[in-house]
């Protein structure tokens, strides 16, 4: 790798949407859910430099992650309109997945693991056992709520400084195009919390 930049990456807003926000992240914290239980969150800042072999790490991690969680989505929502919604994720996010891993290979980047994919690692068991533990009309607010804020934290981390950060271009377009991507699973996830109540 090339020299690299200093950028300071803020995870506060993803930390949110990993957590399996309930709600809306508001000045770093998380509401009361309905069904009564409440989840805590942490605003963590990291700073670090990312090359592309991290950035690429970040991406791949939190598409796998949508995944895992879309699946079981997929598996116990009665609600059409998530399943659907469950099943676009499982398939786009895979995507993003294969045509990143393919880009790494051509241009022999090995994903490398950093605070950012780490956090998501970590936090990927207790949040599936958190989701697998809710049912009917609380596992689709839970599930949908979520991907609101996931997105939410996604694209923003994309926009701000995972492309402009990342030094191959043909990185850069693919991160570019996986944003719009992005971009279209957020406002189906929006219309989704809007019809099942907010």
């Amino acid at each position: 790798m090339k020299k690299r930049t200093k950028n300071v990456l803020r995870i506060s807003a993803i930390a949110c949407g990993l957590l399996f926000a309930l709600s809306s992240c508001k000045n770093n914290k998380v509401e009361e859910a309905p069904s009564t239980e409440k989840i805590t969150t942490t605003t963590e800042e990291i700073t670090t430099d990312l090359n592309d072999a991290q950035i690429v790490s970040i991406i791949l991690t939190a598409s796998q992650v949508d995944v895992d969680w879309a699946k079981i989505a997929e598996r116990k929502t009665s609600v059409a309109d998530v399943k659907v919604y469950a099943e676009t994720i499982i398939k786009d996010h895979q995507s993003v997945i294969d045509e990143l891993t393919s880009l790494t290979e051509d241009l022999k980047i090995t994903p490398e693991e950093n605070p950012t994919s780490q956090s998501l690692i970590d936090t990927e068991k207790s949040k599936l056992e958190e989701l697998n533990g809710k049912y009917g009309d609380n596992f689709n607010k839970a599930y949908t709520d979520n991907e609101v804020a996931f997105h939410e934290s996604l694209v923003k981390t994309l926009e701000e400084t995972l492309i402009s950060t990342a030094k191959n271009n043909e990185l850069k377009n693919l991160l570019n195009s996986a944003l719009l991507l992005y971009k279209s699973h957020l406002e189906e996830a929006r219309e989704m919390q809007n019809m099942l109540g907010k």
